[in-house]
């Protein structure tokens, strides 16, 4: 048993219970070549998309301090910021991926997980509307 294996827990139930059911969609930095024969046409990129839920929160002027902080930068208008628990994913989320909520394509601009340990509790997320 881990050290943080109940506070994984306590952030898994409480993002099922309270989260929004999104798909998380990741992109492949190397897409496939349609033919191997003509090598300089662009191939087609694989996207994989893996259901998950997300707890989607308002930016109020506490949090845009806090992460304005974190990264040394400011926190853009219209923002919104989300935590995902850490301990069930089946992927490993990037900053590069994309989330769909309510089939709107939401970018990420800040990924960060809360790993004390090297156990990952929750991902905090900022994503830009």
């Amino acid at each position: 048993m881990a050290v943080f294996d109940s506070s994984i827990a306590l952030a898994t139930r409480l993002i099922i219970k309270y989260g929004e059911a999104v798909t998380w969609r990741k992109v492949t930095a190397n897409p496939v070549l349609p033919d191997v024969d003509k090598p300089w046409e662009p191939g087609v990129p694989i996207t994989v998309e893996y259901p998950t839920r997300i707890l989607f929160l308002p930016f109020n002027k506490e949090d845009r301090q806090w992460m304005k902080y974190l990264k040394d930068t400011e926190v853009r208008t219209g923002s919104i910021q989300g935590l995902m628990a850490g301990g069930t994913l089946a992927f490993v989320p990037n900053i590069k991926d994309v989330i769909i909520r309510a089939g709107k394509q939401l970018d990420i601009t800040y990924l960060d997980p809360l790993a004390p340990n090297e156990q990952k509790v929750l991902w905090y997320i900022e994503i830009s509307e």
